[in-house]
């Protein structure tokens, strides 16, 4: 994983200056090595790229990233170890007069940090708006966060800290920021461990239980053995009985005392609490974190405008911003090269030009569920376009047109673009697909007279496909 997130860094970094590149360059060199790159996940196309683009080392910074990251995971987990240890000394601290009171210690130890997962779990299920509105006050206490904002003061990309709109770096962002939490806590709870065990094996630890309440002692048994389950039974000395329970309560103006020794049978019952109600979660919160940071990472090349722009770029020779006389070699039938079956997918958004296909045709090209699809005519108004886009907005990374192939890109059609940019902004990638309302695939010549209109847009993530 870090070899890849190393990777998705460095790609991203690069794209994102690549876009100053002239885009007819960009096309003929994307287009070549396209034809030498095996059909596969988009991840492992985008990884082909850059292995033929082989930018020179003294220009990546994504292992130096990865190396910090790794830095970032050790001081996290140095700090929670001193923190664990010095909240253990002082929970435990016993001086003879008084045992350490049981839930005071449970409750501080084990109860708290349950506490902050259930908000972290919390936190994953909430829609985006609700969680930045609750959770944004705990973040300024995030010792996950302190990483991540310190990582990003070290480079420029937003993965590790900040809350993106694009979805990809929002998910990557927030189950690192997870992963840094688990690694934080981890090494809190080996701290506590670690001065819990010392405590008793040199020093002689009373514990006990009081309450104002008048509560039964067989309440509090029940409470205990159910908090004992988990290992009940294949570690019995663990689990406090009722004599022990009864025995353990004290009251402070009570002036007998139970004897130390009898007091002391609870450390196995409190060390396995702590492992298993403390640390076995985060364990296992930390196990399905790097499991969704893999996936993320894998993300990071497989969504977002710039990598769809590239992939366009590798897949579709049809795709051009180029004259006539730059065109690549027709195909040895005599025929100008074909663009892949167009990609209708749920990712996308599909925006219909002046009613160029019917609802029953639009089905015949699609290759998935297209949930967002809107009508849109040149004759409506501006705000009614406006609406329109505002319905596709959802779809942040591509947005496919389909208008009428026959007719040539009038002026209404060019304002359309330039709305959609105002509505959408300029990272989304419009792919431009001209139809032909009796063959589907417009003619070779139609096809070329929208391609060159719409280069003299100048717009590096504008595309022109082919529908078969």
């Amino acid at each position: 994983m870090r070899a890849l997130l190393a990777s998705a860094i460095d790609i991203l970094d690069w794209l994102e200056s690549d876009a100053t590149t002239d885009a007819r360059d960009r096309v003929d060199r994307d287009r070549r090595i396209g034809k030498t790159i095996v059909q596969g996940p988009r991840y492992k196309q985008v990884l082909a790229w850059w292995a033929a683009i082989a930018p020179p080392e003294d220009s990546l910074s994504g292992e130096r990233i990865v190396a910090l990251l790794g830095l970032s995971n050790g001081v996290l987990a140095l700090i929670g170890t001193l923190l664990g240890a010095s909240m253990a000394a002082a929970v435990f601290s016993y001086q003879g007069d008084y045992p350490v009171n049981l839930f005071a210690l449970l409750g501080i130890l084990v109860g708290l940090p349950l506490v902050m997962l259930a908000a972290s779990l919390l936190a994953l299920v909430l829609p985006f708006g609700q969680r930045a509105s609750v959770f944004d006050p705990l973040r300024v206490i995030n010792p996950g966060r302190w990483a991540g904002s310190w990582l990003e003061r070290q480079h420029g990309v937003s993965l590790f800290a900040s809350v993106s709109k694009r979805a990809r770096a929002s998910r990557f962002a927030r189950w690192q920021l997870i992963a840094f939490s688990q690694t934080f806590t981890i090494g809190y709870f080996a701290g506590v461990l670690i001065i819990a065990f010392m405590l008793v094996v040199f020093t002689d630890l009373a514990f006990g239980w009081s309450t104002t309440l008048k509560t039964d002692a067989t309440v509090v048994q029940g409470i205990l053995k159910g908090i004992a389950t988990p290992w009940a039974h294949w570690m019995p000395a663990a689990v406090p009985d009722e004599t022990l329970i009864e025995a353990s309560r004290f009251y402070r103006l009570d002036e007998t005392a139970t004897s130390s020794a009898t007091l002391g049978q609870w450390w196995s019952f409190v060390l396995m609490t702590i492992m298993v109600y403390g640390l076995a979660p985060r364990l296992i919160m930390a196990l399905i974190a790097s499991w969704q940071l893999n996936r993320a990472t894998r993300r990071l090349l497989e969504a977002g405008p710039e990598i769809d722009a590239l992939i366009d770029r590798l897949r579709t020779p049809a795709v051009t911003f180029e004259s006539p006389d730059r065109q690549d070699a027709p195909a040895t039938t005599g025929k100008p090269p074909l663009a892949t079956v167009l990609e209708l997918t749920d990712d996308c958004g599909v925006a219909i030009w002046n009613e160029a296909v019917t609802s029953e045709a639009l089905g015949r090209l699609r290759s998935g569920p297209v949930t967002r699809v809107e009508f849109i005519a040149e004759w409506e108004s501006a705000q009614a376009q406006r609406e329109h886009l505002r319905a596709l907005a959802a779809s942040d990374h591509r947005l496919v047109i389909l208008t009428k192939g026959w007719e040539p890109p009038l002026l209404a059609f060019l304002d359309f673009i330039s709305l959609i940019r105002e509505e959408l902004g300029h990272d989304v990638v419009l792919v431009v697909v001209p139809l032909d309302t009796t063959r589907t695939e417009v003619r070779p010549e139609d096809r070329e007279v929208w391609s060159n209109a719409l280069a003299r847009l100048d717009d590096a993530n504008l595309l022109v496909a082919s529908a078969v």
